[in-house]
């Protein structure tokens, strides 16, 4: 147990490094202060929140939410997916025969990708707050149910394009590439959510706060959908790294 909590410590560690962690803090300032606009007359903590992370409703409207949503969303599939990458084509073959189980592995390295999911976005929130409070002395803590479920919802969001990042570069053994199509398919499915009126049912729209508040869906419904989705996609890795020996993980 203590071993395997060790090397979801250790793995977190390796994703959130000094340089990474300075790349977030800019990553979140400018995201702010791109919606500075909208949130410097609001006191609401929650309210805060949802018009900093808006997201894009579509490509075209408004290039710079496009911009930002992709920045502060693919940053961390990109760390997260550069670990993976390293794990399964270096590091896995010195972890897997300590544990003596690659599924044991896997899961492992599932759990340290979605704490590291919660703990960029909670940095995130941390860093919109500070910066609120600093420019708006009178903000407050309302809203903080909100918060709390944007906070598990993005997570849950960012946490799915990893899972269907790492079913992509076991099929394609090729770090860049698996990101390349991910980030396409996302921009895809915001412009197809768009047009045909069926962002409820596109589980890479889940986590863009304005596709609810035209779609009129609930937070809920996404993250009971991304649940769903994310434990397929977990089996489906789960099946493909068992299956495979280590030499195939790799080549």
């Amino acid at each position: 147990m203590f071993r395997h909590l060790n090397l979801i410590k250790a793995n977190s560690k390796v994703i959130f490094s000094l340089k990474g962690i300075l790349c977030m803090c800019i990553i979140f300032v400018y995201t702010f202060l791109t919606k500075s606009y909208l949130v410097n007359d609001t006191f609401a903590f929650g309210q805060t929140i949802k018009n900093t992370f808006y997201g894009p409703l579509n490509l075209g409207d408004n290039i710079i939410e496009t911009f930002t949503w992709v920045l502060y969303q693919f940053f961390i599939i990109f760390v997260i997916g550069n670990f993976i990458f390293k794990e399964l084509m270096v590091r896995a073959y010195y972890t897997i025969p300590r544990l003596g189980n690659k599924s044991r592995w896997h899961i492992d390295l599932q759990f340290a990708c979605i704490i590291s999911c919660v703990i960029y976005f909670a940095l995130g929130f941390f860093i919109v707050f500070i910066i609120n409070w600093l420019s708006n002395s009178a903000s407050n803590f309302n809203g903080l149910y909100d918060v709390i479920k944007i906070l598990s919802l993005l997570s849950l969001a960012s946490y799915y394009f990893v899972t269907v990042y790492i079913i992509n570069v076991l099929v394609t053994k090729n770090h860049v590439q698996s990101f390349i199509i991910l980030l396409i398919t996302s921009l895809v499915s915001i412009k197809l959510g768009y047009v045909f009126k069926i962002d409820k049912y596109i589980p890479f729209n889940q986590g863009i706060i304005s596709k609810h508040i035209t779609g009129g869906f609930s937070l809920a419904w996404s993250m009971i959908f991304l649940i769903i989705l994310i434990i397929i996609n977990v089996v489906i890795s789960d099946i493909i790294i068992v299956k495979k020996d280590l030499s195939e993980l790799a080549h």
